[in-house]
């Protein structure tokens, strides 16, 4: 059995103290949610600049980047050595972004994080035509597209309305 060792972390950053790593070092991360729980573990041979892109959603964990708190590093400049530090703590932590990625589909995905919040697909519009069928543009936060407004109505109506109510067209 081989016995892995986490040295300490050399690091603590939130996302506005990214720059206090040093740049070009090679290391390893853990991203934390506010709360404090491991959410993602990962590897770079550039940290502060893998650091900001997953703070800023420039990733491939761009859609959970807005549960990423703080993030703890530890510097580690063998590449061999950053591979199994990064699948031990994957495994240890059972950090749930890299559970859900898909390239990781050995591991079983806990129940309650099968959903995201933002990972929901789009909604479509609530508007039903005059066919009865519903409008298949994507809706606003009102559940409705840019052409039928906050009330359901088109805009050529709503243009069409007004006209007729203001110069007795």
């Amino acid at each position: 059995m081989i016995n892995v060792e986490i040295p300490e972390f050399d690091l603590e950053v939130t996302q506005g103290e990214y720059k206090k790593i040093t740049a070009n070092k090679a290391g390893i991360y853990i991203m934390y949610d506010v709360d404090g729980n491991p959410m993602y573990v990962g590897q770079s041979i550039d940290l502060q600049l893998r650091v900001y892109s997953h703070f800023h959603g420039l990733t491939n964990t761009a859609g959970y980047h807005y549960y990423f708190d703080t993030c703890k590093i530890f510097f580690e400049e063998d590449e061999i050595n950053r591979d199994i530090y990064e699948i031990f703590l994957i495994n240890t932590l059972k950090a749930p972004v890299n559970l859900k990625m898909k390239h990781r589909r050995h591991f079983k995905l806990p129940e309650d994080l099968k959903v995201s919040p933002n990972t929901k697909k789009p909604q479509r519009c609530n508007h039903i035509k005059k066919d009865g069928k519903k409008c298949r543009q994507y809706a606003h936060t009102n559940g409705l597209c840019h052409m039928h407004g906050g009330n359901g109505v088109s805009r050529r109506s709503q243009i069409r309305e007004f006209l007729e109510s203001n110069y007795n067209l």
